[in-house]
């Protein structure tokens, strides 16, 4: 197997636990539909649903790095709880 092959191989590899991945979480949104909403048809609380995980994505991803401070500060607070 040449190294072009290899590099193909994984990226298949990668596609099909990707693609897997995605067809599992939509049978999970699935059933949490239809056991536990009853008042809005599939697309509509999916459409909700993936609009407030976007949101929360967005939040995370601008969350800032702690400073050097910050992290003193934490560890200090840390080491208090745990009584070093």
């Amino acid at each position: 197997m040449t190294a072009i092959e290899f590099v193909e191989y994984i990226q298949y590899l990668s596609d099909e636990l990707l693609r897997e991945q995605e067809e599992k979480q939509e049978e999970q949104l699935f059933n949490v539909w239809l056991h536990k909403v009853y008042d809005k048809t599939y697309p509509e609380w999916k459409k909700e649903i993936m609009k407030s995980v976007n949101k929360n994505n967005k939040k995370i991803k601008n969350n800032k790095k702690m400073t050097k401070e910050m992290e003193e500060k934490a560890i200090k607070k840390a080491e208090k709880i745990l009584g070093k």
